[in-house]
């Protein structure tokens, strides 16, 4: 009996989730366009002077550029006066802009011009980073909105840093801010596109810390497929799994902490809450395609499932897994990185001597490696995509060094080791 309520609860909050979902991007489409035209075009000459993969530290790492095609595709969308062509609702789910040329940022301007009016629709994704920035754009141009990120990501790094050493472990806390500092944490807000997925990650991992250390501990399914759910509103298919990963990561470290380990709760939710996150943020996509074909009357599964099945490189020229391994690790591993790895791990192999954890679990061990792999069965999914998009597909490699340094953390014992230092008192 508690099965069937449990599962009736969890499809009334994913059917409701969605229902928002399609609400916000109505209430998106229904703001008057004049203000958030004027912002637009005002941003225009921003990005024409960045052009589409602008790099502003790094000049030589691919890693390290914006970018601003598709950034220009989430602004053409957002700019498109709905009323023109369709009704509201079809609004909603169509996402239609104008792109010719295969070139967002030239159709862009075009666009603002008043040259030519929308001819595609963008419907496999929903585009939830165009409906929520087109409320930015009521006040803000693309410079304005740069900073208010900047901002939030600053609060919600420090928010998540708290959480994290408070609760669990000043160590923890350190390897977690060092792991969103690897995806370019000064870059990240400078990006419509990079932006909400990240934020959603860090937001995961505070929910998770709260979650854990509250009376509502036993709601973690449920957050798990919120997370994907919103990746899946917010994401153009960047680098997702890090909402999953970041979180997971979290999970591990609050369980870690525990007296009694079991193999159901470490290493049985690896799957779980991955299947659960995977339902969330899949189906999500499967329902806008649901809801976009009853609201046109039209078939939006296909030209969905086309996109998706050339994505996981089932058509056209295969692409070595080999090479979509190398390009990405070549990216996040830099000489620097490997040099910290290194010393870290000659850090931790020398505090052993003296500090070893003897609360050491080989479920917390196992369920750590099996979430630093999960990166590679993505790529292994989407080899396509993560070849062709690597400079910004290689972010989801953090969930793998992320999990490599908690593994390694895990064997100190920090709370002897801080006593012995007077930075804690015994």
């Amino acid at each position: 009996m508690k099965k069937f309520k449990f599962l009736g609860k969890y499809i009334l909050i994913y059917l409701g989730i969605v229902l928002l979902f399609l609400l916000v991007n109505i209430i998106s489409y229904g703001i008057p366009n004049n203000n958030i035209q004027t912002n637009i075009k005002n941003s225009v000459p921003v990005l024409l002077n960045e052009g589409n993969y602008y790099n502003p530290i790094f000049k030589d790492n691919i890693g390290h550029q914006l970018d601003n095609f598709t950034d220009a595709l989430i602004i053409g969308t957002a700019y498109d006066d709905c009323g023109k062509s369709h009704n509201l609702l079809e609004c909603s789910v169509l996402n239609a802009r104008l792109y010719v040329n295969q070139d967002p940022l030239g159709s862009l301007v075009m666009s603002v011009n008043g040259d030519e009016e929308t001819n595609e629709n963008y419907t496999r994704y929903w585009m939830g980073s165009s409906s929520l920035i087109r409320f930015l754009f009521m006040f803000l141009n693309i410079q304005q909105i740069r900073y208010l990120n900047m901002f939030i990501m600053v609060v919600v790094l420090a928010v998540a840093f708290y959480f994290i050493a408070k609760k669990l472990n000043f160590v923890y806390g350190i390897i977690y801010l060092f792991a969103v500092f690897l995806m370019d944490v000064f870059l990240i807000p400078l990006s419509i596109q990079f932006f909400p997925v990240t934020l959603t990650a860090i937001v995961g991992s505070i929910a998770v810390v709260l979650l854990y250390n509250s009376k509502y501990k036993n709601k973690m399914p449920f957050l798990f497929t919120i997370v994907g759910m919103v990746t899946s509103y917010l994401d153009l298919l960047t680098f997702p799994l890090i909402t999953y990963g970041l979180s997971m990561i979290v999970y591990l470290m609050c369980y870690s902490l525990e007296s009694k380990i079991s193999y159901k709760e470490s290493v049985g939710n690896i799957f779980i809450y991955g299947m659960l996150w995977s339902l969330g943020y899949f189906g999500t996509f499967f329902m806008k395609w649901a809801l976009a074909s009853l609201i046109t009357l039209s078939d939006q599964f296909k030209p969905a499932l086309d996109a998706f099945i050339f994505r996981t490189n089932m058509t056209g020229e295969k692409i070595s897994l080999i090479n979509v391994f190398d390009v990405n690790t070549s990216i996040i591993f830099t000489d620097m990185l490997k040099t910290i790895l290194i010393v870290f791990t000659i850090i931790v192999a020398l505090l052993l001597i003296k500090f070893r954890n003897k609360k050491i679990d080989i479920k917390i061990i196992i369920s750590t490696i099996l979430l630093g792999v999960t990166p590679f069965a993505w790529y292994m999914i989407f080899s396509n995509h993560s070849f062709v998009h690597k400079f910004m597909t290689y972010r989801i490699l953090i969930v793998s060094v992320v999990s490599l340094l908690f593994l390694e953390a895990y064997l100190v014992d920090w709370n002897k080791l801080f006593k012995k230092l007077k930075l804690i008192k015994k």
